[in-house]
């Protein structure tokens, strides 16, 4: 019995250490069906200089601020960013970094995809109290204010890029049929 322990004792150390040495990562799956974001790109019936146009507008025009933007003969690039309140908790604010690409599909079209990642932000409000015997607190003293952030997580809402979207197509048909100018 002793001899059969002997013998697997570096058949079980092996594998123990194979075990240890493989761990799953989490971005493996990252092209997977299951892992994407539904609903953030278009194909548009625009020119691609039109469709950044009418992108960087949308952008804007929904407190956005571009941070950088590109466009050349085989694609355009748009990163965008944005602070905002969260409307029910004074305490918490979102940070939310867009990019969005243009790939021209012809002379009059163009496929437009929109990527999105948030942070959350927490802002905490700490009283200093002045203690008696240091136990008994009696009167504040002082102010401490920290920063609580939640890792960066990718946007997956689909109303988020369908509101992108619906104002993205406004936007082209107010830029591709202006109103005349009265004379």
């Amino acid at each position: 019995m002793r001899k059969a322990i002997r013998k697997m004792f570096p058949v079980g150390f092996f594998l123990l250490i194979l075990a240890a040495c493989s761990s799953s990562h989490p971005y493996n799956g990252a092209f997977r069906d299951l892992n994407g974001t539904s609903g953030n790109g278009k194909l548009v019936s625009a020119s691609e200089n039109l469709a950044f146009s009418a992108s960087k507008q949308t952008l804007v025009s929904h407190g956005f601020l571009i941070d950088a933007s590109q466009t050349s003969l085989e694609n355009g690039i748009i990163l965008a960013s944005r602070k905002m309140q969260d409307s029910q908790d004074s305490e918490v604010s979102y940070e939310i970094t867009a990019t969005v690409n243009l790939l021209p599909k012809d002379s009059q079209s163009t496929f437009v995809a929109l990527s999105a990642n948030e942070k959350k932000i927490r802002y905490q409000k700490e009283r200093i109290w002045w203690h008696l015997l240091w136990i008994i607190p009696l009167f504040p003293v002082g102010t401490e204010y920290h920063t609580v952030e939640r890792p960066e997580n990718t946007v997956t809402d689909p109303a988020f890029y369908n509101d992108f979207f619906t104002t993205l197509d406004q936007t082209l048909r107010g830029l591709s049929h202006p109103l005349k100018k009265r004379s």
